[in-house]
């Protein structure tokens, strides 16, 4: 505030300097400029007249002094207002001017450092959100590239899932892909696809899946929420197949007969189910009879597995794996 009134002071000042002084400061000039000659010319006067009594011995050495004293002073009084009213009628000089203008230049100079400074005191956030942690409490030292707080955007909402190589390499044939919450049961939400992983995971050597999803307005699903993703593909060519999963998943019992490992979502334990299979589609087999829409099976360690077995799904709080 200091810095803002003292520039805007300069400005004023550097404004009256240019411009000149008022007809009312020069009216003003005039007067006082002939009050200090009128007494100027009374110090004159007693001045001469204390010198030629001194002359005679009629009056003191200590009257003269005053009288030629006072003299002196009336008579830079005089030139004092002299010169100022001479600056006032022409102007000011040309090299007050400049100093003035430099005086300003260093105060806005000033005026921006502080600005800077007043700015470097605020963290703005790149986007609208929410604080979702904070890395630091207040009045703590920090360095150039500390985190300070976690901001989470829900502009955006994202789901996080992993996809086995089988369905990295028909990618180009989904043609349409949905998601439901488990916290907000009853709604699905178109879902679009935003990223395949080129990369396999080394957990589950699977292949990550981004898709962004479009909510319903007042919904605001949190980070770390369940969810399932579907992904729906172009029709196969054979009629008779009803469903298309990876090769991995089924494997021959004892008998010699193809089945999968279901697994009962209640208990998440694994059910040894007998299939029928078609033909053979890149790394899948179609699953002519045996299963029904919505089931869910092992696609990889099969042989590993036991009937009754309880299991764990990994990526869960990524999105079910497909």
């Amino acid at each position: 505030m200091r810095l803002s009134a003292a520039l805007s002071e300069a400005h004023a000042g550097l404004k009256a300097m240019k411009s000149g002084a008022r007809p009312e400061d020069i009216a003003s000039l005039e007067a006082q400029f002939k009050a200090v000659q009128a007494r100027m010319e009374d110090a004159k006067s007693n001045y001469e007249r204390q010198k030629q009594l001194l002359e005679r011995n009629v009056t003191t050495q200590a009257a003269y002094d005053n009288a030629l004293a006072a003299y002196d002073t009336a008579m830079a009084n005089v030139d004092v207002v002299q010169q100022e009213l001479k600056k006032a009628r022409s102007g000011a000089r040309i090299e007050d001017i400049q100093a003035a203008e430099a005086g300003i230049k260093r105060l806005q100079a000033d005026f921006r450092a502080t600005e800077n400074a007043l700015k470097d005191t605020r963290l703005v956030a790149p986007f609208s959100g929410y604080v979702g942690s904070k890395h630091v409490e207040n009045f703590e030292n920090v360095d150039s590239g500390d985190a300070i707080v976690t901001l989470l955007d829900f502009s955006s909402v994202e789901v996080r899932a992993a996809i086995p190589e089988d369905l990295v390499i028909r990618q180009k044939e989904i043609v349409d892909a949905s998601c439901t919450l488990d916290a907000y049961t009853g709604h699905t939400f178109p879902a679009t696809i935003k990223e395949i992983g080129r990369k396999t995971d080394k957990a589950n050597q699977s292949y990550p899946l981004t898709v962004s999803l479009t909510l319903d307005q007042g919904l605001l699903p949190r980070p770390g929420m369940a969810a399932t993703l579907m992904l729906k593909l172009k029709k196969t060519e054979n009629p008779d197949a009803r469903f298309l999963v990876p090769s991995s998943a089924v494997f021959a019992d004892p008998e010699g007969l193809p089945c999968v490992w279901r697994v009962d979502m209640h208990t998440l334990r694994v059910v040894k189910t007998r299939v029928s299979t078609g033909k053979l589609y890149h790394n899948t087999i179609h699953i002519t009879s045996g299963l029904s829409s919505g089931d869910r099976v092992v696609i990889a360690g099969a042989r590993f597995l036991q009937d009754n077995q309880k299991i764990r799904i990994l990526n869960q709080k990524m999105g079910d794996a497909i």
